[in-house]
């Protein structure tokens, strides 16, 4: 499977620029994992949903793109461990 097909598979629409970062919900104190491309409407996803999209770019060949998902995803989680 490919970026594209992967990210579609989100709900986020690849771009060349992807922006990956933790994000709070409006109105809660959860965080979640906000990622979208210069112009795009930020897709938000919990992090253990993240953490399963990081797994699925390593495996289409996009190591940076899956470190900064996983990273981010990694302090969503602890940010909500300490809510």
């Amino acid at each position: 499977m490919s970026r594209s097909e992967v990210l579609q598979r989100y709900g986020i629409t690849d771009r060349p620029e992807i922006r990956v970062n933790t994000i709070q919900e409006r109105n809660s104190p959860l965080w979640l994992v906000g990622i979208n491309g210069p112009g795009d409407p930020i897709k938000a996803i919990p992090s253990k949903r993240a953490a399963e999209l990081s797994i699925e770019l390593r495996k289409a060949g996009e190591e940076e793109l899956a470190a900064q998902v996983s990273a981010a995803a990694q302090k969503a989680l602890r940010a909500n461990a300490g809510a």
